[in-house]
């Protein structure tokens, strides 16, 4: 039978263990952290002529009251922006968190209950962490000349 000192022995280098398994798992995991953050940059918006139809789609979403919650940093994000082309920038995109995916967001995102990058709200539906085609777009907006994105 074990003494009582060898067995606070054995808990306490179990203990030490622990705490060095914990440090080199939370090391790890900073480690991530940082280099996603400083891998993931923001893509510039297209620039040259805008397609007339995605232009008043856009306009469309914006005349409709639409929101579209999404992050700088975020692919699906900027994967949807592109769909748009260089109309991207009439989108009514609401920046959540520019300084990056550890930062707190802004205000707005937080009080509309955005907490999932797109985040598309329609008409009171929401659309989360789905890139939407411009067809789904035109569809749920009623958008007048939606089929016209339904076979491009």
């Amino acid at each position: 039978m074990r003494s009582a000192r060898a067995w606070r022995r054995d808990r306490m280098i179990e203990r030490r263990a622990a705490r060095i398994a914990a440090g080199r798992v939370a090391a790890v995991g900073l480690v991530i952290l940082v280099v996603h953050g400083a891998n993931i940059r923001p893509q510039e918006e297209p620039s040259g002529p805008e397609d007339p139809q995605v232009r008043a789609l856009a306009e469309h979403l914006v005349d409709k009251g639409v929101r579209f919650y999404g992050a700088s940093w975020c692919p699906h994000c900027q994967e949807q922006k592109r769909m748009f082309g260089a109309s991207a920038k009439r989108l009514p995109y609401v920046e959540c968190n520019l300084a990056g995916p550890t930062a707190p967001q802004a205000s707005a995102c937080t009080v509309a209950g955005v907490n999932t990058y797109p985040t598309w709200v329609i008409d009171g539906r929401r659309y989360v962490g789905q890139v939407l085609t411009l067809a789904e777009l035109a569809d749920a907006t009623g958008f007048a000349d939606a089929a016209r994105f339904r076979n491009p």
